[in-house]
């Protein structure tokens, strides 16, 4: 009797390991779908898509133009436990954040992310440009690789540079 007890425990942690990693891989082929079908864009005229990453930004698309001056890396916003609307309330009350649009444009010393909405439906982006030496203007040199996104609410013009 014991060892039928014992039997059916470890059949029910086998199952429920077998679920939890099936959950896993459910969130991350959620994430690698969301970035095959709204992040991987054919890049503009002087730019260029790089090599997919691994680890932590497995999910996310690398851009930079020719000259590699740039780097715009485009990712999943939401995370597996949470949707994208609960991370942009997060990101709107930052201290550094400001809205553009139905963007929200967190920069400091390193760089600038936007955090984006589709324009149709409740998920969203964010996108990462990071620059050897930042100085302002820095969405503006990266904009006509935002541009290409078209399917995420991002304003038809940059904004203003802040000095």
């Amino acid at each position: 009797m014991r060892q039928k007890v014992m039997a059916v425990l470890l059949l029910g942690c086998v199952l429920f390991c077998g679920f939890l990693q099936d959950a896993a891989c459910a969130g991350e082929s959620r994430e690698r779908a969301f970035s095959q079908r709204y992040l991987t864009v054919p890049p503009p005229e002087g730019w260029k898509r790089e090599t997919k990453a691994s680890g932590m930004f497995s999910d996310c698309i690398f851009y930079a133009p020719q000259d590699e001056s740039l780097a715009l890396m485009a990712c999943p916003g939401f995370e597996r436990d949470r949707p994208f609307a609960e991370v942009m309330a997060d990101v709107k009350t930052g201290e550094d954040a400001m809205r553009f649009g139905r963007c929200v444009i967190y920069s400091n010393e390193e760089g600038v992310m936007l955090h984006v909405p589709l324009k149709k439906g409740k998920e969203g982006a964010f996108f990462v440009i990071i620059e050897d030496n930042p100085a302002p203007g820095l969405i503006q040199k990266a904009w006509p690789m935002l541009r290409a996104f078209t399917d995420f609410d991002i304003p038809e013009k940059p904004p203003v540079p802040q000095k």
